[in-house]
Parts: structure tokens; sequence; C-alpha cells
């Protein structure tokens, strides 16, 4: 299994260097908030007002509830946001495969497409980690294709994050409003991912009627 390369790649009405500067605010603020410095130069980097409704403008409201907060409130908030609830979670194939066998072949795919573009996939976490690929797509336009194969994970994690209220959710869709619109077909699958959540079993793969979950074995990918 590869990821396509999609036709998608580059949404037309934003520019490489406005998207480039969202994805990479994403990739610091859905990151674990232990870095400060990080978190001043996003907070630098989005200092103007912008127009409502833009990605930008999402980047500033995050910021304007996220930076009033002490280190271990922002902390427990993130923890307690996608440590704590499967449908939160910022592993992209999760949404999509759960914890099942067939999707150690999403994240081999994955991890490929950071070889295929000279990059060292991340050590400390599985390379579906969204701050990771959101770091990658801003300094490698053509890595915006893995973040377009996953628009339906995307929307199920906006979705979850709506559920709660939570400040996140601006953030994703500050992400989203830099990518290409999803297709119908995305939309869809979105929708369903946030009725059903992840699966809990791999489909087609041994006996169907064993009833037995087949794990994906993510923790011996190299």
């Amino acid at each position: 299994m590869r990821l396509r390369v999609s036709r998608r790649t580059r949404p037309t009405d934003v520019d490489e260097g406005r998207r480039a500067l969202v994805l990479q605010a994403g990739a610091v603020l859905l990151d674990y908030p232990d870095d400060e410095q990080a978190l001043s130069t996003v907070d630098a980097a989005f200092e103007t007002r912008f127009a409502a409704g833009t990605p930008e403008s999402l980047v500033r409201g995050f910021l304007d509830v996220w930076l009033p907060l002490e280190g271990m409130q922002r902390e427990i908030e993130y923890v307690a946001t996608f440590d704590q609830r499967a449908r939160c979670s910022l592993n992209l194939t999760f949404h999509t495969d759960g914890d099942t066998r067939h999707r150690g072949e999403r994240l081999l795919a994955v991890r490929r497409a950071y070889v295929d573009l000279g990059v060292t996939p991340p050590a400390a976490e599985l390379p579906d980690f969204l701050p990771a690929l959101l770091e990658l797509a801003a300094v490698e336009p053509a890595a915006v294709s893995v973040l377009v194969e996953n628009l339906p994970a995307l929307g199920a994690l906006k979705l979850a994050l709506d559920e709660l209220a939570s400040p996140f959710a601006g953030v994703v869709e500050a992400v989203l409003g830099v990518l290409p619109p999803p297709s119908a077909a995305d939309r869809a699958e979105t929708e369903r991912l946030a009725r059903e959540g992840p699966p809990a079993e791999a489909v087609g793969i041994g006996d169907h009627t064993s009833g037995t979950a087949a794990t994906c074995g993510c923790g011996g990918l190299p």
C-alpha cells in the first residue's frame, strides 16, 4: 500500500507561505505544551489581528484562550483532550482503522512518505502523529498530499473536538482551512467516522466470524 499523490495538493486560494505558517502553528499548538519558546514564536507570528473566519484568526483565537493559562493547566487540558479520549486521537490512521491490522499497512505507507521525501520519520511518535505531519508539510509542500489522504480523519477529529467545545477545534479548523476542500466522498467518510468511531476489528482479515479484534502491531514499526 502506498499513499497516492493527490492532484489536490495545493488549494488554489491559499499561497504557500500562508499555508506553511498555519501548518507550522498547528504543529506547535497540537503538540504537547512543554515548549514555551515555540509557543511564544507562534504568538509573535500571529500578533496581527486577522479578518474573522480566516485560518489565521482561528489560530489567534486559540492563542487568546491558551496563553493566559498556566503551564500545568495547559498540560492537564492537553492530556484530558487527546490522551484520554480515543475520538480525539492525534494519530490520524486510528480514526480510520482503529487498533487493527490494516492500520499497520497505513502506518507503513505514511512512513514511506517520509522516506520518499528524504525525511527521517519521527522516532518518539508513530508516523501518523498529526503535529509531526503538519511540521513536515509546512516545509515540504509535497507532504500536503499525506494530509489530503487523511482529510476524513481530520474532519472526524474536528467534530470530536467540537462536541467537547474544545478550543483545539479552532486549530484543526485552521489547518483544514489551508488544505484543499474535501470531496463529497471525504465528507461522507467524515460523517461515518464521526458516527461510528474507529473500528474495533480488521475487516477481511482471517476469520470474519471469529469476533476477535485484530491488532495493528504498530509498536513494532521501525
